[in-house]
């Protein structure tokens, strides 16, 4: 399964499959996902845990930072999904 959004100018793209998932967000290449392990951020190389499991909240927070922020400052998301 795929889905994509536009959040201002973020196009962010779900993919889901048998409890993996992943969202992915561009034009910045940020991804969140709990392919390799519990759900995490990658950011500059860096895999950095997040304490939110379920995706549709992960989802719902970003959609929230994008509109709050009208953009991803991943310092702030980074700590939002901690």
């Amino acid at each position: 399964m795929e889905e994509r959004f536009r959040i201002k100018d973020n196009i962010v793209i779900w993919k889901g499959d048998n409890g993996l998932w992943a969202i992915i967000i561009m034009p910045e290449h940020i991804k969140i996902d709990n392919w390799h392990g519990s759900p995490h951020i990658h950011t500059n190389g860096e895999k950095k845990e997040i304490s939110i499991k379920n995706p549709y909240k992960v989802l719902l927070k970003l959609n929230i930072h994008i509109n709050r922020e009208n953009n991803v400052i991943l310092n702030k998301l980074i700590d939002e999904l901690r």
